[in-house]
C-alpha cells in the first residue's frame, strides 16, 4: 500500500460539503422571522382569548357578597306566625341535611335519549346530514 490511500479517501470535510451548501442556502433569517411571528400571534390569540372569557365573569368580591332573598316573619304576643312576606319563599339548608340522592340527581341530569357516556349518539350520527 502507497501513502497516497488516504488522499483517494473523502475527507469528512469534502463529505459532508453538500449538506452545508444546502444549509447555508437555507433562509434561517425567514424562517425564524415566522417562527417568532406565530410564537408571539398564537400567544397573543391565547391571551386575547382569555381575557375575552374573564369579560363576562363576576368579580370574586361580587360572588362572596351574595345575599340570599329575605323572609321577614311576623309573630304574635303568644309566638305564633302571623304573616310572612318575602319575594322568593327561600331558605338556607346546610348540605348535611341534604340527601345523597337528591345530590346525585341534581349534578348528573340526565334525558331519554342519552347513553351512559353522556353522549347523545342519535343526535350525532344525524348531525353531518341535517341541514340548518
Amino acid at each position: 500500500m502507497s501513502p497516497d490511500w488516504r488522499l483517494e479517501r473523502s475527507t469528512p470535510s469534502t463529505m459532508y460539503e453538500p449538506a452545508l451548501q444546502a444549509a447555508r442556502r437555507f433562509p434561517w433569517r425567514f424562517f425564524f422571522q415566522i417562527v417568532v411571528v406565530a410564537v408571539f400571534g398564537c400567544a397573543g390569540v391565547t391571551f386575547g382569548v382569555v381575557q375575552w372569557l374573564r369579560s363576562d365573569l363576576p368579580s370574586l368580591e361580587k360572588l362572596t357578597a351574595t345575599e340570599t332573598p329575605v323572609k321577614t316573619t311576623v309573630f304574635d304576643a303568644r309566638g305564633r306566625v302571623l304573616h310572612e312576606f318575602y319575594r322568593e319563599n327561600r331558605s338556607v339548608v346546610p348540605l348535611k341535611d341534604i340527601p345523597r340522592n337528591l345530590i346525585n340527581a341534581s349534578s348528573a341530569p340526565r334525558t331519554a335519549t342519552s347513553t351512559t357516556t353522556g353522549a347523545w349518539t342519535c343526535g350525532a350520527w344525524r348531525a353531518p346530514w341535517s341541514r340548518t
